[in-house]
């Protein structure tokens, strides 16, 4: 089977805290996944479980940093690095806002049949704290999806 014709099955962990507050939201999806330029891009097609209908996600993971890219309903993008503050645009549906990102763990197992990807990262508004986002993603060949 062609590569570009290969489903993967996405399944996704987000736990957000603010400092008072945990929430988990999670994911599990079929999307795209392929190796170029030594970096591995997961794609997926979010819907209105998260307020993002007809919004596609990338995200090129590369070995220092993670740029997580949404087009469509929802526009965004941001630019995770390890111990970096970037500032970057988030479209929040209501809105855009600059807010600054810093990475604090990458740790990824992606191979050209999938694996593990693990990030954290800090969040501010105007240089105040707003809270951490910890994600888990987790990609693999889907032999059974249409």
């Amino acid at each position: 089977m062609n590569a570009l014709n290969k489903k993967y099955l996405i399944s996704i962990t987000g736990l957000q805290n603010d400092g008072q507050n945990e929430e988990e939201i999670s994911l599990t999806t079929t999307g795209g996944f392929s190796e170029q330029d030594g970096g591995y891009f997961i794609t997926y097609l979010e819907g209105e479980d998260f307020g993002t209908q007809d919004t596609t996600t990338t995200l090129a993971v590369h070995p220092d940093q993670i740029h997580i890219i949404r087009d469509g309903g929802v526009q965004s993008k941001m630019i995770l690095q390890k111990g970096k503050r970037h500032l970057c645009a988030y479209d929040t549906g209501f809105g855009h806002m600059m807010v600054g990102i810093c990475a604090e763990r990458i740790q990824s197992d992606l191979t050209l049949s999938g694996g593990e990807l693990d990030f954290s990262y800090a969040m501010d508004i105007n240089s105040e704290f707003t809270g951490t986002n910890h994600i888990h993603i987790s990609v693999k060949e889907c032999t059974s999806c249409l």
